[in-house]
Parts: structure tokens; sequence; C-alpha cells
């Protein structure tokens, strides 16, 4: 959204998609730390290096971290171009 426009009028639909974008983002973080801590947990049983892990899990972590920020970001262009139209 550019800066400089006005805020949008929030409308009951706005609202409830914004509460239930905070539910998705939430629940696609828990599915994220789930998914690594999957991935990365064996290497913790096999042997007893707490630290691979945590290394494992903090790549890991940060990887989907770095899509999810692009992928806002060109969500965010969409929406743009959206509301141009």
């Amino acid at each position: 959204m550019n800066p400089n426009q006005p805020p949008r009028r929030k409308t009951a639909f706005n609202e409830e998609f914004d509460v239930m974008q905070a539910i998705q983002e939430d629940r696609m973080a828990y599915h994220a730390s789930i998914a690594c801590h999957e991935r990365c947990v064996h290497n913790y049983f096999f042997n007893n290096f707490y630290w691979r892990e945590k290394t494992c899990m903090e790549n890991c972590l940060d990887k989907i971290n770095q899509a999810t920020v692009i992928t806002n970001i060109n969500y965010g262009k969409f929406e743009d171009v959206e509301s141009k139209k």
C-alpha cells in the first residue's frame, strides 16, 4: 500500500478477513516449527550434539520465514494492483 494514500475504511468483511489472516499466519508458523522439528530432531537422537539440531532448526525456520516474507511482498503488490482497478 502506498503510504501517501489514505487508509481504507474497514468493512465488516475486511475486519473478518484480517482476523482470518492472523489465524492462518499463526497456523502456518506452528506448522513451520513442527515441520522443521521433524526434519531436524533425528540428528539429536543419533548423536548427542544439541547444537546441530539447534543450527538445523534455525536454518530451516529462517528459510521458511524468508519464503513467507517474499510471498507477503508479492501479495502486497497484487493487492495494490487490484485496488487501482
